[in-house]
């Protein structure tokens, strides 16, 4: 099971789509009483997929395959350790479970493409953000998904300054020296021992070298965390060490904030990383509206969704910008390069257009509900 997928995910997703794909969708409960629901939810859903596939004329392998994953009914494990949302995605010869961030309406969708627009969410690069708090003692992160916070906790973060740099190079070893210095004598006249730092004095170089190695660990691991992600990243901490970071290192920060993380507990951090991830996703949606209008104004972009879809088909479409999640029902012939709306029809044309987007290696972004005049635009390559 994927958890909280990423763009690569969802191309890699649509690369499996064969013949006949089915899609269920449904919220899930994380924790208390309400957990029961989960399978009860699931096993209706998969019983209403089970029955339509049967009517379309079943294909035999698939409905093999949903009587199996049916059995996911009774995984109680699976459905006490769920995320808001809940994704099972079948076609011939292949199947995928997801835990989605974001709770999707109760979904059974047959069609020739999997219903992938529910995950856009997911892969917004808008809201998502990796904060990394720092201070001289130790680094944590925390992933904001757009929807709830939580701090990363595996082998790379959290890390302490005490493992990553050795013992004797770290600044709080104490040296004790005992030159005799003017006003360090003592009752006895003998030289009192003076306490000094590593590095103090003449190695004082010694303390940067420090901090250096530690920050360039830092960001090294950044970058293993950070791979093939999209995510803004945030850093939390004093002017001093944001000053250090930035001098030290090459990463990339949207945004900074000057606090020390020493000073906050964990829900302190975890609302701080809310408020600064929403400003970011209003930052970042202004300078996207911004570049539609300017591209509107030279016939480089569109807010017909027919027009939308045939661009998008053809390779033509850069972002894909959505301001609501309604579904608009109609039909694709591609062979006829024709749209059609019909509320009668089976098919989310605005799926079709998220689907073609991401196919040709264009992004989609979902926009908060009137960020647009339009419910769909698209931005052009050419």
């Amino acid at each position: 099971m994927i958890q909280s997928p990423n763009r690569t995910d969802l191309d890699q997703l649509i690369q499996h789509e064969s013949g006949r794909c089915i899609s269920v969708l449904m919220p899930t409960h994380k924790a208390g009483r309400d957990v029961m629901q989960n399978s009860i939810r699931f096993k209706n859903l998969i019983t209403k997929a089970i029955d339509c596939n049967r009517e379309m004329g079943g294909n035999a392998e698939l409905h093999s395959r949903l009587e199996n994953l049916a059995k996911l009914e009774h995984d109680s494990n699976l459905w006490q350790h769920q995320s808001n949302g809940f994704a099972l995605f079948v076609c011939e010869g292949f199947e995928q479970t997801w835990k989605l961030p974001a709770a999707p309406q109760d979904n059974v969708v047959i069609d020739d493409q999997f219903f992938i627009r529910p995950l856009v969410t997911a892969i917004n690069s808008l809201t998502k953000t990796l904060t990394l708090a720092l201070t001289w003692k130790n680094a944590r992160l925390f992933k904001f998904d757009g929807y709830d916070v939580r701090e990363i906790v595996d082998d790379v973060f959290p890390v302490a300054k005490r493992d990553l740099v050795p013992a004797p190079l770290r600044e709080d070893r104490l040296q004790f020296s005992t030159q005799s210095t003017h006003g360090t004598i003592g009752t006895s006249g003998h030289a009192k021992a003076t306490p000094m730092f590593h590095g103090q004095g003449s190695g004082e170089g010694g303390v940067e070298a420090d901090r250096a190695k530690y920050l360039s660990q830092i960001a090294e691991r950044l970058a293993s965390v950070t791979y093939n992600t999209d995510s803004n990243l945030v850093l939390m901490a004093t002017e001093e060490v944001v000053g250090e970071f930035e001098a030290t290192t090459d990463v990339e920060i949207a945004t900074v904030s000057h606090v020390s993380p020493d000073g906050l507990n964990d829900e302190q951090i975890k609302q701080r990383v809310i408020e600064i991830s929403h400003s970011i996703a209003v930052r970042s949606t202004d300078e996207v509206c911004e570049r539609l209008g300017t591209a509107l104004a030279n016939e480089m972009a569109a807010t017909q969704l027919d027009k939308i879809v045939l661009a998008a088909s053809a390779g033509r479409v850069e972002t894909l910008l959505l301001s609501d999640e309604k579904v608009r029902l109609g039909r694709f012939n591609r062979d006829q390069q024709e749209v059609e709306f019909d509320e009668n029809a089976e098919t989310d044309l605005v799926n079709i257009a998220v689907h073609e987007t991401l196919k040709t290696g264009g992004s989609v972004l979902q926009l908060n509900e009137g960020s647009l005049e339009a419910p769909v635009a698209a931005i052009y390559r050419y």
